[in-house]
């Protein structure tokens, strides 16, 4: 099996104004395949496409939102989010992500890395917050495993969290089959990214079953 090794945009994209030139630095080092990431600005595309379009550099894929909502100009994979409970705010995220979609096609990538969202917006007060003042207080060396204050103030932020995530996973699945005969009619994959810290890991616990069995009866 050959593997392809490939550099996402995502250290030098903020330092570029044209896209052929980004491109370009990746190549100078030696790499034949690049990741356009969740930072790449609207300016940049013009020159992207000139780059792919003469050949001496492969996309292997995109990170959504690639590229950027207009007015943005950092990285904001999470700017619009599937699973929110705000309605107008999904349905940002569809239309980011046929944007998304649009691109990656255009740089004949097969793959688009995903957020899926989060239940964060679900919460006024965030339910880990006594979670995180025992953890600080305790130390970054400490051993909570038979901290009983803390694995109790744990199981309870964890089941408000719980609760909370079924709808958002709902909202979750109905705006992926908002995209996903698109994606399906260019070939395009969607590639799951996790995330990192204790909203994420709750996530990543409930997310993969109830969505792995929505994509298998999609036509």
């Amino acid at each position: 099996m050959k593997y392809k090794v490939s550099l996402s945009s995502c250290w030098l994209s903020h330092r570029h104004e044209d896209g052929y030139e980004m491109l370009k630095e990746i190549a100078d080092m030696g790499f034949e395949y690049a990741e356009l990431s969740h930072g790449i600005r609207v300016t940049l595309v013009p020159g992207i496409l000139k780059a792919v379009e003469e050949g001496w550099i492969q996309i292997s894929s995109t990170h959504n939102f690639c590229p950027l909502p207009v007015g943005v100009f950092h990285a904001a994979p999470n700017y619009y989010q599937p699973s929110s409970p705000d309605k107008q705010e999904r349905e940002m995220w569809v239309h980011q992500t046929h944007q998304t979609l649009e691109l990656t096609d255009k740089v004949k990538a097969p793959k688009v890395v995903m957020h899926s969202g989060s239940v964060v917006g679900m919460f006024f007060f965030d339910p880990f917050k006594k979670v995180e003042k025992l953890r600080d207080a305790m130390g970054p060396d400490a051993d909570l495993t038979e901290d009983m204050p803390f694995l109790m103030a744990l199981e309870k932020a964890t089941n408000k969290v719980m609760k909370k995530a079924d709808i958002a996973l709902q909202n979750v699945i109905a705006s992926y089959a908002r995209v996903l005969p698109d994606a399906k009619k260019l070939g395009i994959n969607f590639v799951r990214r996790t995330g990192r810290g204790l909203w994420s890991y709750l996530w990543t616990v409930s997310f993969p079953i109830s969505l792995t069995n929505f994509l298998s009866r999609t036509p």
